[in-house]
């Protein structure tokens, strides 16, 4: 775990590695308020199993699949 001092004190994990897929864990610690993040970085969008894989790790951490977002779905800049 990586730590740093910025908006309050953060927490880095990296949760997954492989050749295709990187998973990490952010948490930050600002007074009374707590934000925890995974986030998915792969190459190109998710595959099913990759996706999976984000998935189980992030369930793990207490974030309800429910709040999952994907980025690029989000995305509204022009490419």
């Amino acid at each position: 775990m990586y730590t740093t001092d910025f908006s309050g004190k953060n927490y880095f994990q990296f949760l997954h590695v492989s050749k295709g897929l990187v998973v990490v864990y952010v948490r930050n610690e600002n007074g009374d308020s707590v934000t925890e993040v995974t986030e998915a970085f792969g190459k190109g969008p998710l595959t099913p199993e990759q996706f999976a894989t984000y998935s189980q790790l992030t369930g793990a951490k207490g974030v309800p699949v429910s709040s999952m977002q994907s980025i690029p779905d989000q995305d509204t800049c022009p490419p």
